[in-house]
């Protein structure tokens, strides 16, 4: 009896496992999905037809929301990683995962940077994701080799930011306005040094780094309100300063209780 009950524990578990494994491959293969396209107006496009090189800008916002634009050269394809906790949709049983997106750029010629004309318009393409580990990719596949730029938003968790690497190409985060990182205690990048870091006019913290990848797997950003600083060492100083006052207050007490004991034991010695 033992033994057809191990046998039925052991072909129960067998089950488990291939049901597993065989979800798993069911998820190895991009699904299409239409993602919500948007209006190129509602982005920050610092992006020429001359010289595009591959790169991608994410503008964080406080309302949660990460706007980004990833540009590609002389590709038929371009891959979005999305990471896992980086969607408001995730654990929703919604999607897009992306949202507004607008595609734009020119057929590339011979290879190259040229282009048919000097303007990039919308290009035809068609998209999909696929679901990997902690991650969602996105996958938007052209017609032609193109040159251009993808823009889509996201939602991401407020204060930090976290994107995996997966091809060589300029890294740019620009912090919500009047916000800053680097701080030991509130937070830093990892990398921990950009390889530039400078405010612009709308007093945004820019965070720039050169192709890390592949000596690198991912960008990380902590980020925090200016002023936290500030408050977190006025309050450190409060602290501080209590400390010490409670410190010679009680070192006071404890001298004159000593002081009070040995006056009590000297006047019962002169008793004695």
């Amino acid at each position: 009896m033992k033994h057809k009950t191990r046998k039925f524990l052991y072909l129960i578990c067998i089950i488990i496992i291939l049901s597993f494994g065989f979800g798993c491959l069911g998820n190895s293969s991009p699904e299409p999905h239409d993602f919500p396209s948007g209006e190129l107006g509602t982005y920050e496009i610092n992006t020429s037809t001359i010289n595009v090189t591959n790169s991608t800008t994410f503008f964080l916002f406080s309302n949660k929301t990460v706007r980004a634009v990833s540009t590609f050269v002389n590709s038929s394809s371009l891959k979005i990683n999305i990471p896992k906790d980086a969607s408001a949709e995730f654990g929703s049983g919604k999607d897009p995962v992306i949202k507004d997106l607008v595609v734009m750029g020119n057929i590339s010629i011979n290879n190259s940077n040229n282009f048919e004309d000097n303007n990039f318009t919308r290009i035809p393409y068609s998209s999909s994701f696929l679901k990997s580990g902690n991650s969602r990719i996105v996958i938007l596949e052209f017609e032609e080799l193109s040159t251009g730029f993808a823009a889509y938003s996201f939602s991401r968790e407020y204060g930090y930011f976290f994107h995996i690497l997966s091809r060589n190409e300029t890294i740019t985060v620009v912090l919500p306005a009047g916000h800053n990182t680097s701080n030991i205690i509130l937070g830093s990048p990892k990398p921990i040094k950009p390889d530039e870091k400078f405010k612009d006019s709308k007093n945004r913290m820019w965070l720039v780094w050169f192709d890390p990848y592949p000596d690198k797997n991912f960008i990380s950003v902590k980020y925090y309100k200016e002023y936290l600083p500030r408050i977190l060492s006025i309050v450190g100083t409060v602290l501080l300063i209590g400390f010490i006052v409670s410190a010679l207050y009680y070192n006071r007490k404890i001298r004159k209780l000593q002081k009070e004991r040995e006056d009590m034991e000297q006047d019962v010695r002169k008793k004695e």
